[in-house]
């Protein structure tokens, strides 16, 4: 078969925030995370290329910090938010010293902004997060999840359904 060019592909960020929306979901909500100060991480892929996914502006993004605040949790702003973690472009494979040390500035930062979880949308991010604080040593262990976890967590999902098991990084969530 040959492709037309007729599917369009969206992120599920995207579905979330663009076809759900942000009351929606606050509208559901069983268990609110306001016991959370979530660092986002959005990654370097989630919003670039920009002229490609148009999801929102890639300098200036708002769209992590909103669905995080939906469920009841506190956006915490951070120095060098922006930056990667690390993984990207190669970097965790070729460099491996290198990208543990962009992962190191990254956590120093969130820890002295106050953040008590990482979310990411970003399967690769969450890796480099969740296994570079083992790597790293990293004492203040701080629980890494993918948005979907968080999700579930608020809309009433078993905590034994969620993979928390499956972290190197334990999940203490805030009580």
């Amino acid at each position: 078969m040959k492709y037309e060019g007729k599917t369009k592909v969206k992120h599920f960020v995207d579905v979330l925030m663009n076809e759900v929306g942000v009351e929606n979901i606050a509208k559901k909500v069983k268990n609110k995370q306001d016991k959370m100060k979530i660092a986002v991480h959005y990654g370097c892929h989630f919003l670039k290329p920009h002229k490609l996914k148009g999801i929102e502006d890639p300098e200036r993004p708002t769209i992590l910090d909103k669905l995080v605040e939906a469920v009841g949790a506190e956006s915490v702003d951070y120095m060098d938010k922006n930056l990667c973690c690390g993984a990207g472009g190669g970097v965790r494979a070729r460099v491996p010293e290198l990208a543990l040390g962009m992962t190191k500035q990254k956590l120093e930062n969130i820890t002295k902004a106050g953040a008590n979880i990482i979310v990411n949308p970003c399967p690769f991010c969450h890796l480099q997060y969740d296994r570079g604080q083992k790597d790293l040593k990293w004492e203040n262990k701080i629980p890494v999840l993918h948005l979907s976890q968080l999700y579930g967590l608020a809309l009433g999902v078993d905590e034994k359904k969620l993979g928390f098991e499956m972290h190197t990084t334990p999940v203490k969530l805030p009580s």
